[in-house]
């Protein structure tokens, strides 16, 4: 039978999964909701920061390499990095720069890798969202001298003939 252990702070046996009684202090007193810290990470700054595929990659792989696990920074040796991406080293040393120069992360290198510090949503300075949506009266739109919505209306009338179209052709009575 497998004896409770005690390393590290953690005490947990083999047949049960470790309780959140049993997380070292540091995890407890750093809970997070990480479904709203997420929800900010895709509605506000990834949009705001315009990040690519490798960004947002990335990214979510130093969250999950520090704040996640509870520490607030990581040294991560570039090949983990391209080995987590699959992808060139060159790849990865472009991709990490790249969020260290929007801020989203604090780089530094050493010997050992890049020490890194990810910044959470809550913590960089993004603008608040607000509604952008104008409100657009048809009536007062002067399509002869202004052509600003003649792609839209376009767009909207071969749509209408398409359906047209389709409701009106003969139908097949053989």
């Amino acid at each position: 039978m497998a004896e409770p252990r005690a390393e590290q702070g953690l005490a947990f046996s083999l047949r049960s999964k470790p309780s959140l009684l049993a997380l070292p202090l540091a995890i407890k007193k750093d809970a997070m909701d990480w479904k709203t810290v997420y929800k900010e990470i895709e509605d506000k700054l990834f949009p705001y920061y315009q990040f690519d595929i490798w960004e947002r990659g990335l990214y979510y792989y130093l969250l999950g390499r520090s704040k996640i696990r509870g520490l607030d920074s990581a040294t991560i040796s570039l090949s983990q990095i391209s080995n987590a991406l699959s992808c060139s080293d060159f790849q990865s040393r472009k991709t990490i720069r790249s969020l260290a120069e929007k801020g989203c992360i604090e780089l530094e290198q050493t010997r050992k890798g890049h020490f890194v510090k990810v910044f959470l949503p809550d913590e960089l300075p993004l603008p608040e969202q607000t509604s952008t949506e104008i409100q657009i009266h048809i009536e007062t739109i002067d399509f002869y001298k202004n052509r600003e919505y003649l792609s839209a209306i376009l767009v909207t009338a071969q749509k209408v003939r398409v359906v047209l179209s389709i409701t009106l052709s003969p139908i097949d009575t053989a």
